[in-house]
């Protein structure tokens, strides 16, 4: 098998590399072990649940498949097993994190050197985006992912009409408030306006006073 197709799901092939990077097993214990191997995904109607065949087992979730389809794996078994001819096998680069018993050794490994293993990054970006719901557009489909999607969008948007709500009357009362101290603002530039028109006034009859007590202070010096 290609090692491109571990972590992602066993089926017709015609997935995207998208949907592929998308499968993780939704029963791994260790997220780091979620994508090696190949997954299967759920017959259940529209379930979108991807899981390995250990861990399905380990969780009890396997059943016995149908007469036809036990019938259908005989024929198929029996076409397989057929002699073909030999074929050298193409060797293909597999990255480490492909293989979950490579990963055991690197933990075991880290361990022995006295590395913690938790400060290694592990794509949690879904677990993320369920506990503060600022996701992007998930597909519909019948898994707790897009359950929980779908009721925080709805607990959401009664938030968002509830703010919108507060943010309008806090509106309406500023607006209030702004026209009431345009209205006083008027006022006092009237009354800074009659106040210089005092003011000059004062001063003209302030100056004249000077004149007239300098032209009599000049005839008694005479």
């Amino acid at each position: 098998m290609n090692y491109s197709k571990y972590g992602a799901k066993a089926g017709s092939g015609f997935e995207t590399n998208r949907e592929r990077r998308c499968i993780e097993c939704s029963f791994c214990e260790d997220a780091r072990f979620a994508r090696t191997g190949v997954c299967i995904s759920c017959d259940a109607g529209m379930c979108r649940s991807y899981f390995h065949v250990t861990c399905a087992q380990r969780e009890g979730l396997l059943s016995e498949a149908a007469a036809e389809e036990q019938y259908r794996a005989k024929a198929e078994l029996s076409r397989n097993t057929r002699p073909q001819a030999w074929v050298p096998r193409e060797k293909l680069p597999r990255p480490l994190t492909s293989s979950a018993s490579a990963i055991r050794k690197l933990m075991r490994k880290a361990e022995l050197m006295g590395i913690s293993t938790d400060i290694f990054p592990v794509d949690t970006s879904d677990a993320n985006a369920s506990t503060d719901g600022r996701r992007k557009h998930k597909q519909p489909a019948l898994t707790a992912d897009f359950v929980n999607y779908y009721l925080e969008r709805n607990m959401r948007m009664i938030q968002i009409q509830d703010n919108i709500s507060e943010q309008k009357n806090l509106k309406d009362k500023l607006e209030s408030e702004q026209e009431k101290l345009h209205v006083e603002y008027n006022k006092l530039c009237e009354f800074l306006e009659d106040l210089l028109n005092v003011n000059g006034e004062l001063r003209s009859e302030g100056q004249a006073m000077w004149t007239l007590m300098g032209g009599i202070l000049g005839q008694n010096k005479e």
